[in-house]
């Protein structure tokens, strides 16, 4: 499997996580089997916004490319910091706020992948892998790291 399709995957998975935990608020629970979805979501979604800053978007160029990487980036943070206020709605009992906050998510997230999947952004990497020979990719996201864009810390901090 390319790179490139494990990110198309990922989204898939991070889409089938999501609408599971919709599923079960929707009931009104809170228990550990949502939390644990919603923590796999969570950890499968920042490690791969990792991948994308810190690997992938910096071995591509061009203006237009580069539009996209920045509108990308600030969509990483933006769904970074709602993917923490679920996490903390959940920890308060907010199980509306969180019914909210993961129907907003899904929103978001549609809409990210749509633009990296269909504007060029992995046609783009595909390319600069391909003439690289492939690339080395680190199996976790280093402790404490967060989007680039970020300007306050997360609650792992």
């Amino acid at each position: 499997m390319s790179l490139i399709d494990r990110l198309v995957q990922d989204h898939a998975e991070e889409d089938v996580l999501l609408e599971k935990v919709k599923a079960i608020v929707e009931e009104g629970r809170g228990d550990g089997q949502v939390m644990e979805l919603m923590d796999r979501f969570s950890r499968n979604l920042k490690y791969h916004i990792f991948l994308e800053e810190e690997y992938l978007f910096p071995m591509i160029a061009g203006e237009y490319i580069f539009r996209w990487n920045f509108e990308l980036m600030n969509q990483h943070v933006a769904l970074w910091n709602l993917v923490e206020k679920i996490e903390s709605s959940f920890r308060r009992g907010e199980l509306e706020e969180v019914k909210k906050s993961v129907y907003l998510l899904s929103s978001l997230l549609k809409v990210h992948n749509a633009i990296e999947e269909r504007n060029g952004i992995y046609e783009e990497i595909g390319k600069a892998l391909k003439e690289r020979g492939g690339m080395e990719l680190p199996s976790e996201m280093p402790k404490g790291w967060s989007p680039k864009f970020m300007t306050t810390p997360t609650s792992e901090e």
